[in-house]
This record gives structure tokens, C-alpha cells and sequence, in this order.
């Protein structure tokens, strides 16, 4: 056979199977533009030489390995279900005489010609969607200087990613050859047409997936503190995804099944032709639902999270440094308190002598370690910090009312006999006495959201009435020193902070004379501020690069099983129509099995979601951030955009399932 008709075969065959190879090569290319970006910012000079650290090219680094591995994953998964599509059509070329070699031609043919699409589609529209990510990456880190001539056409990048996507269509077409071999025409002719036997209900495996379920979510649900959260995440995920595969595999059939036994449900026409439908079919499908739940939590959580991390960025900022400037010492292990603050009040004696300094705040803070009993008494903490016995390790900081006021512009007022507390991650409303440093305080609870979002573990706050009960904490609550073998008392942590009156603002040339003429550090907000918009800002931007990735994935599976599954059950009801049965009942069926492959992932990913809930707060306390009630609006809002996408996506997929099975 000649080989420039083998060619127009290949040719005419991808236009045949337009809404086969449209969908995959245009989720292929995007993808891949995705990559595309990601490499091509790692590039940059721009982002290279406006980025003093490397927190934002670490996160690209991450983002680029996981989209890399997805984007190979799903390429791999969309080639299989064109491979089962098609197999009957290669099954009747080699009926018709064709040979190995010619289809092995055919395939070379086409997977060529994938590439050079997906290729065009990667490189050209990821240049030109790369331009508009790069100014949204700049903008949300607060970098107004970026311009689209900052971000340039990218050869080495543009070669890359061609290279990656040629390795991954090399390896289809190997894959395919393989299976060319090891199937005869018959086999591939019966293949297409093959039916699963109805699934059995494996009731190990059911209770199995309970069983880790259940203990997945009391994992998640009863995790306490950021260290404890941070080792259980992980086997709270693991037991989750198992829990999830179990019951969509076998979970979901016995469900069918007893609605099956109910003779008064399943005798109905419509619910008849659908549980009759599903059963068959539902152990391939199962897989890809649970795999689909998983990847709708995923999108929602890491949306939710970045959102709320960016959305909180400017409160977490004031709380670090409540003023424009911050002056503090910088030896931290000077044990002479008071010497501390003569030089610091000498120190902004010396900028006033250059600027018109205003709302000066000097405040004094005991951070140290302790542990807090069940019954609320304060303790030394021992020289095994493991050693729980005598309480839960914390970390304690105490200030005065007077300071606490004035840093958060409140007006509280205590008497000799009480204390104010509050917690970033530790539930401290159930005590209503608190023993400190031997003696018996009544306490109040103090707003949580006006906290310092300075520490990033379990902190306690502890605001007393006066600067002598003050440094009785600080004299009782010693720190154990190692290296000593003794218990060494803590300096107080001792900080200056003020602003500059009418705009003034210090050089950076100013800071380092004064600092090497002091021996002070000065911090300014504006170097705070763009620290944390740089990371935020990065991780806002990873966080909806990574959530694209997985809702394109999400889609290409979903619209592939029900081309797939559309192709498979076209015949049976085409058989329907010409028994007899009506339009209108095949259309009300065919609308319940897509409910069942679209609302069963969604609704499960939502629960997902709402039992990481406690998990996700008590990591949100790695950055500080306490107000949960900003999660949750992120979520809600994250949620309902995604479910309407969704919903998008299921009607679209609904009316080519439709159309494919009546013959169109």
C-alpha cells in the first residue's frame, strides 16, 4: 500500500474524530502552555533580578514539577481512551489487509501531527498568555515596574517544552505498537464492543473504605497543633484517597444494587434502563470518579488557602510591625533589660536629630518556652520538652494591659487579680482561673484576631495587670539552656517602634549609617510589605496555576468518559428507539447516569473539604493567621464559583453524550 495514501488516512481520520482529537490536543496545548510559563518565568531576568530572595523561584520550581507530572499523566490518560475509541477501526484495517507496518505508519503519521499541533498551540499561546501572567504575578506582588517588553520570547524555554511533549508522544506511539502486537484483529474487533460483567459487591473491600474513611476524617478532625497537623496531613490524605477509590469501586455498586432489590423503585422505566446502565459499567467508571472527587477537594482547598493567605496578608503585615518603623537591638541575648531600653530611647534620640519622628511605641513582651496543664496552671517547662506529664508544650508570651492597649488601641482595664488570655491555635476559653507563677488569676478572654501573627506555632498570650507580675513570669519561667545544663532566665523581648511625621521616610542610606553608628537594626514596613507580597503574591499565583492544571485535568476526564461511554452505548440505544421506546424516556435516562458521573464527585470533594476544615485551620497557624472566619468566606466563595464551572462543564458534556448516541 502506498504510503501517501496511509497519509491521507491519517490525516482524514483526526478529522473524522474531530470531537475526540479537538478536545485532547487543545487540553494537551493549554496544559502545556501552562508549562510553558512556568519555565519561561524560572528564565526571566526580570523576576530573576527583582526577587531578592528565593522564596518565589523555590514555589515556581515546585509548581513546575507538579504541573510537569500532571500534564505526563493526563497526556498518557487521554491517549488510552482515543486508543480504546479507535480500536475497532484498527481492527478492520488489518480485516481489510493492511499490515502491522502500515498502521505503525498510520500512528507514527498522527502522533507527529499531535505534535506539531499541541507544539504550535504550547508555544504561541503560551507566549501570549505568558505576558498576561507575568504582569498578574507582578501586580500581585506589589511590582508596578514590570512591562510586556519585560517578558520576551523564550527559545530555550519553547524547546523545551516541544522536547517534553515529543518524549510523551514517542511514548504513545510505543504503547500503541504494543498493543497493535499483542491483539488480534478479531480481538480488536470485539474489543469496542465488549461489555463488563455486572461487578460484584466486595463487602471487605466496602468496609475497608469506611473503615479508612472514617479514620481519615477523626484523623483531620481531632489533629491539634501546627507540628501534630503537619505529620497527620499526610496520613489523613493517604487514608482519605484509599477511604474514596473503596467506596466509589465497590460502595457505589452495592448502593446500585440495593436499588436494585427495590422492586417498587427499579420497575420504573427510567430508573430501570439507568441503574440497569450504571451497574454495567460502573466498575471502570468508579475510578475515575473517585479520582475525580479527589481532584475537585484538591482545587478547592488550595484555592481557598491562597486566597485566604493573600486576602490576610495586610492585617498579618500591621500586626508585625505596628508603625512604619521598627528599632530593636541587635544583640537578643543581652540580659540587662533596662540598658536595653536606654539604647533604644538613645537610638531614636538619634534620628530625631535628622527627622520628625511621631507615635512612638516602645514595648516590652516575655517570649518564652512553658507547658499549660489541662486544669490551667502555667509551668516551667522541663528539660525533655517530649515529656508531657506535666502539661502541653506552649509557647508563652506575656505583656502588660498597658502595652497590649496601646499596641491594639484598646481600652481594656484588669485589676490586681486577673489576667486576660488568648491563643492563636489553642482553645483557652474553657479556663476561668489561670495558675501563674504560684498563684490563682481570674481570666478573660481576649479577641484572637488581635493577636501578633508573628509566631507560627502554639502560642499563649498572657496580658497582666502590671510590670512586676511582668518580671515574676519572666524570673519564674526560665529557659532551659542545653549547652549549660542550667535554667537560664529569658530577656524580655524589648522593641521600638514609631513613625515619621508629613511622608518623611528614612534612605536606605540613612539606615546603614545609623545602624553601624548604633548598633540598632531598623526595620521599615515597606521592606516587610514587599517580603510578604512576594511570597503571598507567589503563592496566590502557583495556588491558581495548580487549581487550572487540576480543573483542565477534571474536564478532559469527564468529557473522555462520556465520549467514551457515549461510543459504547450508542448502539444499545439505538436498539431502544427502534423498539419502540420514546425519545423523551432515553433522554430523562441518559440525563440521571450524567447526574450520577457529575453531582456523586462534586458532592464528595465538598465533604472532603469540609472535614479538612480543622486540619487546614490549624496549618493556616504556620503564617499566623487566626481568623478562620476569612477561610471559610473563601471557601464558600471558591466553592460556589467552582460548582457553577462545573455545572458549565456538565452541560456541555450532557449534550455530546446525547448527540453521540443518536447516531450524530
Amino acid at each position: 500500500m502506498k504510503y501517501s495514501i496511509l497519509r491521507r488516512l491519517s490525516f482524514k481520520s483526526i478529522l473524522n474524530r474531530k470531537n475526540i482529537y479537538g478536545p485532547y490536543l487543545l487540553a494537551i496545548g493549554f496544559l502545556f502552555s501552562l508549562e510553558y510559563i512556568l519555565l519561561s518565568l524560572l528564565n526571566n531576568n526580570y523576576v530573576r533580578e527583582n526577587n531578592d530572595n528565593d522564596t518565589l523561584m523555590t514555589l515556581l520550581s515546585m509548581a513546575l514539577f507538579f504541573i510537569t507530572l500532571m500534564n505526563i499523566i493526563i497526556a498518557l490518560y487521554g491517549s488510552r481512551f482515543v486508543s480504546k475509541i479507535r480500536r475497532q477501526e484498527f481492527g478492520l484495517y488489518t480485516v481489510l489487509g493492511m499490515e502491522n507496518k502500515h498502521i505503525r505508519y498510520m500512528f507514527l503519521v498522527e502522533y507527529l501531527l499531535c505534535w506539531l499541533i499541541t507544539s504550535a498551540i504550547s508555544v504561541l499561546f503560551g507566549f501570549g498568555l505568558g505576558k498576561f501572567m507575568f504582569i498578574i504575578l507582578n501586580r500581585m506582588m506589589h511590582d508596578t515596574g514590570a512591562t510586556f517588553m519585560s517578558y520576551p520570547f523564550d527559545l530555550q524555554t519553547a524547546i523545551l517544552t516541544v522536547s517534553i511533549l515529543f518524549a510523551i508522544f514517542i511514548t504513545i506511539f510505543i504503547l500503541d505498537n504494543y498493543r497493535l502486537i499483542r491483539y488480534k484483529p478479531a480481538e480488536l474487533l470485539s474489543q469496542a464492543n465488549a461489555s463488563e460483567r455486572e461487578p460484584r459487591v466486595r463487602i471487605l473491600i466496602t468496609l475497608f473504605g469506611l473503615v479508612t474513611l472514617g479514620l481519615g476524617y477523626y484523623v483531620a478532625l481531632t489533629s491539634q497543633g501546627v507540628i501534630q497537623s503537619m505529620l497527620k496531613i499526610f496520613i489523613a490524605v493517604l487514608l482519605v484517597v484509599m477511604g474514596t477509590y473503596c467506596l466509589f469501586v465497590t460502595g457505589s455498586i452495592l448502593v446500585l444494587k440495593l436499588l436494585k432489590k427495590n422492586n417498587d423503585y427499579y420497575y420504573q422505566a427510567h430508573h430501570f434502563l439507568t441503574i440497569s446502565g450504571m451497574l454495567y459499567r460502573m466498575k471502570a467508571n468508579a475510578v475515575s470518579l473517585a479520582t475525580i472527587a479527589i481532584l475537585c477537594s484538591g482545587i478547592i482547598l488550595t484555592l481557598s488557602a491562597t486566597v485566604t493567605l493573600y486576602s490576610s496578608m495586610q492585617s498579618q503585615i500591621n500586626s508585625v510591625l505596628p508603625r512604619q518603623y521598627e528599632l530593636a537591638p541587635n544583640n537578643m541575648n543581652q540580659s540587662n533589660d533596662q540598658q536595653t531600653i536606654q539604647d533604644l530611647r538613645s537610638g531614636l534620640n538619634g534620628i530625631k536629630q535628622k527627622k520628625s519622628v511621631t507615635n512612638s511605641l516602645l514595648l516590652q513582651q516575655l517570649s518564652t518556652p512553658a507547658s499549660l496543664t489541662s486544669n490551667g496552671t502555667l509551668q516551667r517547662l522541663s528539660k525533655n520538652v517530649r515529656d508531657t506529664t506535666k502539661g502541653r508544650p506552649i509557647y508563652l508570651l506575656v505583656q502588660t494591659v498597658n502595652d497590649f492597649n496601646r499596641l491594639t488601641h484598646k481600652h481594656y482595664q484588669l485589676n490586681d487579680q486577673t489576667v486576660m488570655i488568648g491563643s492563636n491555635l489553642i482553645n483557652v476559653s474553657k479556663y476561668k482561673h489561670l495558675g501563674i507563677v504560684n498563684k490563682q488569676y481570674k481570666v478573660k478572654q481576649v479577641d484572637t484576631s488581635i493577636l501578633t501573627a508573628k509566631y507560627g506555632i502554639e502560642v499563649v498570650s498572657i496580658i497582666v495587670p502590671d510590670q512586676q507580675l511582668l518580671l515574676k513570669t519572666q524570673e519564674h519561667y526560665q529557659n532551659y539552656n542545653r549547652n549549660t545544663d542550667k535554667f537560664m532566665k529569658t530577656p524580655l523581648d524589648i522593641n521600638l517602634y514609631f513613625d515619621l511625621k508629613d511622608g518623611q521616610q528614612l534612605t536606605n542610606k540613612q539606615i546603614k549609617a545609623f545602624q553601624t553608628k548604633y548598633g540598632q537594626t531598623i526595620t521599615t514596613k515597606k521592606s516587610v510589605q514587599q517580603m510578604e507580597y512576594h511570597l503571598y503574591g507567589g503563592l496566590l499565583f502557583i495556588g491558581m496555576l495548580v487549581s487550572l492544571v487540576l480543573f483542565v485535568i477534571t474536564i478532559l476526564m469527564l468529557y473522555f468518559k462520556q465520549i467514551s461511554e457515549g461510543y459504547a452505548d450508542r448502539k444499545n440505544y439505538q436498539i431502544m428507539q427502534q423498539v419502540g421506546l420514546p425519545k423523551e424516556l432515553i433522554k430523562k435516562t441518559i440525563h440521571s447516569q450524567i447526574v450520577w458521573l457529575f453531582v456523586l464527585p462534586l458532592i464528595v470533594g465538598l465533604i472532603h473539604v469540609l472535614f479538612a476544615t480543622n486540619i487546614m485551620s490549624q496549618l493556616m497557624g504556620i503564617v499566623g493567621i487566626t481568623n478562620m472566619h476569612l477561610y471559610f468566606i473563601s471557601y464558600v466563595i471558591v466553592g460556589i464559583v467552582f460548582t457553577l464551572l462545573y455545572l458549565v462543564v456538565y452541560l456541555i458534556t450532557s449534550s455530546k453524550y446525547y448527540h453521540l448516541i443518536n447516531g450524530n
